[in-house]
């Protein structure tokens, strides 16, 4: 890689980047000074981030920040990050001790967040919906980077909570998938909370995905992505007219999303019309589905053409 050149000569840029890299190792860049955190601050805080492994970082700070965290305060520039007053005194508190176990996403929610006063009113509220929820992650993790910076904690969850979707695809189907993913997130919370207590890193990306495997096991309702065959359902031998039709195709889709995905099942997403995936290329969970008709024929066999189920009658008469 680093023999590649750019144009003209000159390094390309992965050969910059790993000389930088080279020097960084053998610079000592600032000398011991003072930093109140408001008038005067050291120059170290515009250092480049480190380039150590996250749990050495997080196994580093147990030797210079106070065991219950430093005394908090709750006068940072949260205009400019864009929460406003949104952080309530409690969650200040909580925030600023890294090894505090009481240490909730409720803190942050848009109930919590309007508490009146720092002693009284509701300083713990579960989210509402998904979207109280997801503002509840980021509202923390502005709070975690504001009170302490080096800590990377809530950054790595709400990426894992992103790119799972915030669990869709396991508690879509669930009337409680608010409730399970917030069980989730409190529950890494806690974890890493005692992590810091014993002196043990926070928790991954990887070690997210194998905790959310576990936590799911037993609990997630099954994805809608797939219609698999069941026992044949009584049929009215007269044909409906169109929109009948398509309403029962969608009752039918959703009396079989409950059912267990397996490899060739049929995808109830493309068979509602709603399926973003390609025909060759339709995956849920591991499993690859089907974009093929799933109504259901009088003789209890599924049409298995290539059209979706709520179009049915359109194109097989």
């Amino acid at each position: 890689m680093e023999s590649r050149a750019g144009r003209g000569g000159r390094p390309s840029l992965e050969t910059r980047l790993a000389a930088n890299y080279r020097d960084a190792n053998n610079k000592t860049l600032y000398s011991e000074g003072y930093d109140d955190r408001h008038h005067q601050l050291h120059p170290a805080r515009f250092a480049p981030g480190v380039l150590c492994k996250i749990p050495d970082v997080w196994k580093l700070a147990k030797e210079f920040v106070p065991a219950r965290g430093p005394d908090p305060v709750a006068q940072y520039d949260t205009k400019s990050v864009g929460i406003g007053h949104r952080v309530t005194a409690k969650a200040w508190t909580v925030t600023h001790d890294q090894g505090n176990t009481e240490i909730n996403i409720g803190l942050f929610t848009a109930a919590a967040s309007i508490a009146p006063g720092s002693d009284s009113g509701r300083h713990c509220a579960p989210p509402e919906d998904l979207d109280d929820l997801k503002n509840a992650v980021s509202l923390a993790r502005a709070a975690l980077w504001l009170a302490a910076p080096w800590n990377p904690a809530l950054m790595i969850l709400q990426i894992f909570l992103e790119r799972i979707k915030y669990g869709y695809r396991s508690f879509s189907n669930s009337k409680d998938h608010v409730t399970q993913v917030t069980n989730f997130i409190n529950q890494v919370l806690v974890e890493n909370a005692r992590s810091w207590q014993l002196g043990q890193p926070c928790m991954t990306a990887d070690d997210l995905a194998s905790s959310w495997v576990t936590f799911t096991a037993g609990r997630a309702s099954h994805n809608p992505a797939a219609v698999v065959t069941a026992g044949p359902a009584p049929v009215s031998e007269n044909k409906p007219d169109a929109k009948t039709a398509k309403d029962g195709a969608k009752n039918s889709q959703k009396e079989e999303r409950w059912e267990t995905l397996k490899e060739g099942a049929l995808c109830g997403r493309y068979n509602e019309g709603h399926c973003r995936n390609r025909h060759d290329n339709c995956m849920a969970r591991g499993f690859k589905l089907r974009h093929l008709c799933s109504h259901r024929r009088s003789n209890g066999e599924r049409c298995r053409e290539r059209h979706p189920a709520f179009n049915h009658y359109k194109y097989c008469n």
